[in-house]
């Protein structure tokens, strides 16, 4: 499982996925903090850098571009689960 700042001992602090995450939850997770996982937190960071996402505000559906990108152009070979 990547490791995420929010997940303690196998447990997510933010009270997601049921408080207890299975394995490959977290590389999906839309509030995931923590090393890249793939082209859309690439993606993510840039336009974060850039201030980007203040200029267009909630876009209604970057978690899940940014989860699909990061499914289908992973920048590791870790398992994974799909969600």
């Amino acid at each position: 499982m990547t490791e995420c700042d929010y997940l303690h001992e196998g447990r997510c602090l933010l009270g997601l996925h049921g408080g207890a995450p299975s394995p490959g939850v977290c590389f999906s997770c839309d509030r995931y903090a923590g090393p890249m996982r793939g082209l859309g937190d690439m993606i993510d960071a840039a336009t974060t850098a850039l201030r980007l996402k203040q200029l267009v505000g909630d876009c209604g559906g970057c978690a899940a571009r940014r989860a699909a990108l990061n499914r289908l152009i992973p920048l590791t070979d870790e398992p994974r689960e799909e969600t």
